[in-house]
């Protein structure tokens, strides 16, 4: 069985018509969603779902982790019903803030400040002090998104890590970014400031002084089918020409 997962306020009608009426069209015998939109609704049916997910990048969007548009989406399902496919499992954090559950996320938390804030990290074998605009802890799956952008590490998605990285340090002496096993829990303990927690990237919640964030690796994975798969940086490459083509 197919399900479709989508925004559908923001996918092009004609988009969603399309890949509705070819869902409904072929009978396949697994259970697997098709996600249709851009990388955050791809991330959201990641955190949902415990069935693989198929990400069909709409139009609109750059969809940096799409290896499909809507007009292969035929010969994707074809290739569903053929076996011609894989499937790859990335990592899950559960995140903590106070000891009460906040969610999940699949690429990254983060906190973001408009002052500098100190805070505490401690991996139970370590624990060091820092000072910036924020950190970031992502998973090898999410190391290529915010964390790159701040100059981080970019880590192959099979490693068994998780990464910590910080926004603009103000100190000399703390060893970020750091990498360490990915069955090692963390707590993050804001020492002084204020700020916001987002869990990739969504709505945003206040963190201030006192607070203690705390992650681990959760129990369920989320599933990615790959058809007609591309590499990271030929993705990387095709998102930028589409976006300077945007800009003609």
């Amino acid at each position: 069985m197919i399900e479709l997962y989508c925004i559908k306020d923001k996918v092009p009608k004609k988009e969603y018509e399309i890949v509705d009426s070819l869902i409904n069209k072929y009978k396949i015998n697994q259970d697997v969603v098709v996600a249709l939109g851009g990388d955050g609704t791809f991330l959201d049916a990641l955190k949902r779902y415990d069935k693989p997910v198929l990400l069909i990048g709409k139009s609109t969007s750059l969809a940096f982790h799409a290896d499909n548009k809507v007009n292969d989406l035929e010969d994707c399902l074809e290739k569903l019903i053929e076996g011609e496919f894989k499937v790859e499992e990335v990592n899950k954090l559960d995140v903590y803030l106070n000891k009460k559950n906040i969610g999940v996320c699949v690429n990254d938390y983060y906190a973001k400040t408009g002052k500098t804030i100190d805070y505490e990290i401690d991996f139970h074998y370590d624990k060091f002090r820092a000072r910036g605009d924020g950190f970031i802890v992502f998973t090898p799956f999410g190391s290529s998104g915010y964390n790159r952008a701040v100059g981080g590490p970019k880590i192959d998605f099979r490693s068994k890590v998780i990464g910590i990285s910080q926004v603009a340090t103000c100190s000399l002496n703390d060893p970020l970014p750091y990498i360490i096993p990915e069955d090692q829990p963390i707590e993050i303990e804001i020492k002084r400031g204020i700020g916001r927690l987002y869990l990739d990237g969504e709505e945003p919640i206040k963190i201030k002084e006192g607070d203690k964030i705390y992650s681990e690796l959760s129990d369920k994975k989320g599933k990615i089918i790959r058809i007609n798969p591309k590499t990271i940086s030929k993705r990387l490459f095709q998102r930028q020409l589409e976006f300077y083509q945007r800009l003609e």
